[in-house]
């Protein structure tokens, strides 16, 4: 057996004998479970048939014998002397333990009569319908056969409508030799109960030994099976250990070599046999010493410098205690080779630099082609302003309008486009300022009335009335509002658009939220989720006659999380739609920018126009002089721009940050040129969707149009009250 479990076999030889002792041992276990069983089932019958044997002889005692000859018909009456044996018979009984006595005889007439019985508490009948006379041919067989011989003892189990009985019946003959029998039964539902108790308490433990010992079998043979098992898994790991590609060396507690596999060669350029007996730390130079003996007492991964070709040029060494059965920590080391992996991982780095690259080109090439396309657009709608101001006939107002819209309409996709290349890349920033949410609100939806007007539809705002100052990104709570009451309003064929403000104090913050329902077509509850991808469209004829990019709602959820908010939706089919904006914003004081007064003169001052771009001057200057400036100057260029600045006094300056040369020589220059006491507002030119730079007074986005230039002019540059007499 010692054999077969050192070589790895199976003791097949052992489990014949395990088998064999286990089914003697529940043959054994059955048979004194059914002894034990039958041997009390018989002593309780026993028990009971003696108590019944001792009742009936009793009973034949002092049973009247002459009653069976007064029996003879349903008239009879017993006599009071019969009362009185029958009485002393039933109790004499009762004591005894039986449950009924009774004494029956067979008529002429071949029915089975009673002439008494222990019911109704023992009494005697008195005539005709008691008990006497009685019918009782439902008997129990063995009572018949005794009454019929008049004589010998029976005993039979039987059942009627009273129960389970156990009777003994004793064949009896009067004087006359009339015979008839005297029975006594014990109920025996609850002895019956008792011992199919006993059966199944005794069947359970049978059951229970004979588990338990097939449990101890059973884990004998999964034991030995281990045992076996165990043996072929510690042979099959020593191959493992010999034949895998990982150098493995098996260190003792004083730090020893004692076995090492033959991957040792190809990663430590030294044989298996030359590194045992050395110390560890001394085939592992290149990790520092402390280091070595911290991963050996608590277990880590070191990485080295492998000998190099032909070796490995680079190799993780991971240390592991291990029990040895001797009582003493063992370490196990595991070397890989690290070589390829850092070829990788440089590939991976080179990769990665010329992606980050790439993206970066490919942002300014976004961020390059999208100016290149808005200057020339700005000065379009510009222009077309200008032309729209003027005297049109009503066919050349609609084409300008029809110009104007789609120019507006290309301009929004380019921001959009241009902001959610920023968001994708990470580079897109909020600024926070103070602004007006419930104007800004209040001015959004003002966007969008006249256009909603004419289509019969109603836009409008609940909860703005007054002005509620917070830190925000007002260009980006702008851009979403926009974008959202945008598709509300366009959408919508019939009803109107609300927009709802709402702002509830959470500690010292605020908690804002701008609720956009409209009466639309509403969106079914499955495409909801897709319907904030970008370039996801629900409906994509409605679309077309709609117009859009499916843009606007991507980039207001993430500009709207960028600002740490919610942007939620809310809508069925046919039903309509609201979109739910949810900010925590701090509160902010009003601004104190005095309000100034507004005359019907000329305006006073001048303005200096800083743009790389001709058409932007050109845009700018018209729309300067049509709101009654009459000085206005323009410049291509940092040096051009800062000749104008210093030539003469400049009250207000619009500065294109890109200006060809750089705009900080022009700041410069203004801030030297002006007074203490009265800075030259600088005004920044942006493109939408930029963030303005620091050291402006302001900024205006492109297109430039007369209604965000007059709130400039109106402020620093205002018309000259009209002189009264």
């Amino acid at each position: 057996m010692s054999a077969r479990l050192f070589n790895g076999q199976m003791p097949h030889a052992m489990l014949p004998i395990l088998w064999s002792a286990f089914a003697s041992y529940a043959l054994c276990v059955a048979l004194a479970g059914w002894y034990f069983e039958t041997s009390t089932s018989r002593l309780v019958r026993d028990q009971v048939d003696s108590e019944l044997r001792i009742a009936v002889h009793l009973a034949a005692e002092v049973f009247p014998r002459d009653l069976r000859g007064r029996a003879t018909g349903a008239g009879a009456v017993p006599q009071a002397e019969d009362r009185e044996r029958t009485r002393l018979a039933t109790r004499l009984c009762q004591d005894a333990g039986v449950a009924y006595l009774y004494g029956l005889f067979r008529a002429e007439d071949g029915h089975v009569r009673t002439l008494w019985s222990s019911d109704d508490h023992g009494e005697v009948g008195t005539g005709t319908g008691d008990w006497f006379w009685e019918t009782y041919d439902d008997c129990a067989d063995a009572a018949k056969t005794s009454m019929d011989a008049g004589e010998g003892l029976r005993f039979a189990d039987y059942g009627d409508r009273w129960g389970r009985f156990r009777g003994a019946y004793l064949g009896q003959r009067d004087a006359a030799g009339r015979p008839y029998v005297i029975g006594a039964d014990i109920a025996i539902s609850a002895i019956d109960e008792s011992l199919a108790n006993n059966r199944w308490t005794v069947g359970t433990a049978v059951a229970g030994a004979g588990l338990a010992g097939l449990g101890l079998v059973l884990v004998a043979h999964l034991l030995l099976r281990r045992l076996a098992g165990a043996r072929r898994d510690l042979d099959l790991l020593a191959e493992v250990a010999r034949g895998t590609g990982h150098a493995v060396l098996l260190s003792d507690h004083d730090g020893v070599i004692r076995w090492a596999n033959h991957a040792t060669q190809q990663h430590l350029g030294q044989a298996a046999e030359m590194t045992q007996g050395r110390r560890l730390r001394e085939v592992l130079t290149a990790i520092p010493e402390a280091q070595l003996q911290a991963a050996m007492a608590d277990g880590g991964s070191c990485e080295l410098s492998g000998p190099g070709a032909p070796a490995a040029a680079w190799l993780l060494a991971d240390l592991r205690q291990v029990r040895h059965p001797g009582g003493d920590d063992w370490t196990v080391c595991v070397l890989h080779d690290l070589s390829q992996r850092r070829e990788v991982e440089q590939e991976l780095r080179r990769a990665r630099s010329d992606a980050e690259r790439t993206a970066s080109a490919k942002s300014a090439f976004l961020a390059n082609v999208s100016h290149e396309i808005r200057t020339p657009l700005n000065g379009m709608l510009g222009m077309t302003d200008l032309l729209l101001d003027g005297e049109l006939s009503d066919r050349q107002r609609e084409l300008l309008t029809v110009s104007r819209r789609s120019g507006e309409e290309l301009l929004a996709l380019l921001t959009n486009i241009l902001d959610l290349t920023k968001m994708e890349a990470q580079a897109m920033a909020v600024e926070l300022r103070r602004c007006d949410l419930a104007g800004l609100v209040r001015d959004a939806a003002g966007l969008f009335r006249p256009g909603a007007q004419a289509r019969g539809l109603s836009v409008e705002v609940t909860g703005a009335a007054a002005d509620l100052w917070v830190l925000a990104d007002p260009v980006r709570l702008r851009q979403v509002l926009a974008n959202l009451i945008g598709n509300a309003v366009k959408f919508t064929e019939e009803g109107g658009v609300t927009i709802a403000l709402s702002a509830v104090p959470d500690a010292s913050r605020l908690a804002i939220t701008i609720a956009i329902t409209d009466t639309g077509v509403g969106i079914p509850p499955e495409r909801q989720d897709e319907l904030f991808q970008p370039f996801v469209q629900v409906d994509a004829s409605l679309s077309r006659r709609a117009g859009g990019s499916g843009l606007g709602l991507a980039l207001s959820r993430r500009l709207v999380g960028l600002m740490g908010g919610t942007l939620d939706l809310r809508s069925a089919a046919g039903s309509g739609s609201t979109f739910t904006i949810h900010l925590t914003l701090d509160p902010a004081q009003p601004s104190s920018v005095e309000v100034p007064i507004v005359g019907s003169g000329a305006r006073r001052g001048r303005v200096l126009v800083a743009d790389g771009n001709r058409g932007s001057r050109t845009v700018a200057s018209l729309m300067l002089r049509k709101l009654g400036m009459g000085e206005v100057e323009h410049a291509d260029d940092a040096t051009g721009a800062v000749a104008a600045a210093t030539a003469a006094t400049c009250d207000l300056v619009l500065l294109d940050p890109s200006l060809p040369g750089g705009a900080d020589s022009l700041r410069h220059a203004l801030q030297l040129a002006a007074s203490a006491s009265r800075p030259v507002p600088l005004i920044a030119i942006l493109d939408a969707g930029v963030v303005p730079p620091d050291g402006y007074a302001g900024c205006i986005v492109r297109p430039l149009t007369a209604e965000s230039l007059r709130p400039l002019l109106d402020r620093w540059c205002p018309r000259q009250l009209p002189v009264t007499g």
